[in-house]
């Protein structure tokens, strides 16, 4: 579990409402040389307060707290700390929460009882800027979906607007003129979106919007 020791480890808030889950997460991850647990809270209010004053990296939340649900911190994270990623881990394979979660812009979301190596490897890929859900989550959530509702409705407006230039054929750089953004952050955006949609290749995520485009309002 060791990388470059050069690198600065990865600093992470852990969130959850059961003890002996926070310690063993706490465990796990302070064993990767390139990690380290800066703190760990039990639930939303003072997860916001951790998040706060330790700025960390990575925020790993359960989907259910004491006084409320995980997701429910996303969008407070992004608007205050828009660098540090949230990784929710899910237990009740709850439809409408995971929907939530989804739309909320999550960067990554996983079974709670996923193996440590996936556990580890997630909050890696978040870190570095990319986007992971897992795949049979992503296939539930989708086949529990309303009728008439499509996958591009989980994206968020920017990741939208993204993926009609990228079905349009345009290259970063240009959507990143267009959109008058960065291309590392248009970049961002397209591995959210492609995450979120389940697709690795660029050709797949077009595919997806010209099927579905009559379904979602075009930005």
């Amino acid at each position: 579990m060791t990388t470059n020791p050069e690198r600065t480890p990865v600093r992470i808030v852990v969130v959850d409402g059961h003890e002996i889950v926070r310690r063993g997460l706490e465990h796990l991850l302070d064993a990767c040389d390139d990690m380290t647990i800066v703190d760990s809270v039990p639930d939303l209010s003072r997860a916001r307060d951790s998040v706060q004053s330790s700025r960390p990296d990575v925020v790993v939340v359960d989907m259910v707290l004491p006084d409320g649900r995980g997701y429910e911190l996303i969008p407070w994270v992004k608007k205050h700390h828009p660098r540090c990623a949230v990784v929710c881990l899910d237990s009740q394979n709850n439809q409408q929460m995971i929907h939530e979660t989804i739309s909320s812009g999550i960067d990554g979301l996983i079974p709670k009882n996923s193996d440590s190596a996936t556990i580890i490897e997630t909050i890696r890929r978040t870190a570095r800027g990319e986007c992971y859900v897992d795949s049979d989550i992503l296939l539930s959530a989708f086949h529990h979906s309303q009728p008439g509702s499509s996958p591009l409705d989980i994206l968020s407006q920017q990741e939208s607007r993204v993926l009609t230039h990228m079905a349009e054929g345009m290259t970063n750089r240009e959507i990143a003129g267009r959109m008058g953004l960065s291309e590392k952050t248009v970049k961002n955006y397209s591995s959210h979106m492609m995450a979120k949609l389940g697709v690795t290749r660029r050709t797949e995520a077009a595919a997806l919007y010209w099927k579905h485009a009559n379904k979602a309002e075009r930005i």
